[in-house]
């Protein structure tokens, strides 16, 4: 799931930069995509921030054997 919510945060990234969509991973999401991006706002720095935590986490789960459900919770607050 957090590798799905990585690939949903960098193309909600392409569509805030105004990159060609041609790049989507999720493509057949464009529409939906786009009114993220509208709530994320035109700051990368939240899209970006969000990206990190979710690879932080997901790195503290995969390499590190952390709780889940600490992770989870400390995720829910980042975002």
């Amino acid at each position: 799931m957090l590798q799905a919510m990585m690939s949903l945060l960098r193309d909600i990234g392409l569509v805030n930069s105004r990159a060609d969509r041609k790049g989507l991973a999720n493509s057949d999401l464009e529409s939906d995509l786009t009114k993220l991006a509208i709530d994320y706002g035109d700051g990368s720095d939240r899209v970006l921030n969000a990206f990190s935590a979710v690879d932080r986490a997901l790195d503290a789960l995969t390499v590190r054997n952390a709780n889940p459900k600490i992770v989870a919770d400390w995720l829910m607050l980042q975002l």
